[in-house]
């Protein structure tokens, strides 16, 4: 049987590497989610989540285009300023050979922006 004093600081210890732990893990967090956040709002950019499309061609030429057309079509859906596969980031675009042809895909998180007005075009100041 264990000594009421010992008892005590052992459940004090428990507690206080529990609250470490819980303390770290929350700083470990904290500091990825800073930094998936700093590198599209550093950029001056609003981004969204992840879109992924592909697209078959009977040449890789032919299913990059589609693959990029579907992903623009889908980033629509969001909002035409959403659209601009130049602004995404995250952007990625694979392909490979298929009998009779190419499958591509693409994916990107799209993003406007953060002055954006309608269809992507810089607000207006007031005075001008």
């Amino acid at each position: 049987m264990i000594p009421s004093a010992t008892a005590k600081w052992a459940s004090s210890f428990l507690r206080t590497e529990l609250a470490f732990r819980f303390a770290r893990a929350v700083a470990v967090v904290s500091a990825a989610v800073a930094v998936s956040l700093s590198s599209a709002e550093a950029s001056g950019r609003l981004c969204l989540g992840m879109i992924v499309t592909s697209a078959a061609g009977d040449s890789e030429e032919q299913a990059k285009r589609l693959a990029l057309e579907a992903w623009r079509n889908k980033a629509g859906e969001l909002g035409t300023e959403f659209q601009a596969w130049r602004l995404s980031i995250e952007r990625s675009l694979d392909c490979s050979s298929r009998a009779g042809g190419f499958v591509c895909r693409a994916s990107a998180r799209p993003c406007v922006l953060r002055d954006a007005g309608p269809q992507g075009m810089p607000k207006q100041s007031a005075g001008r």
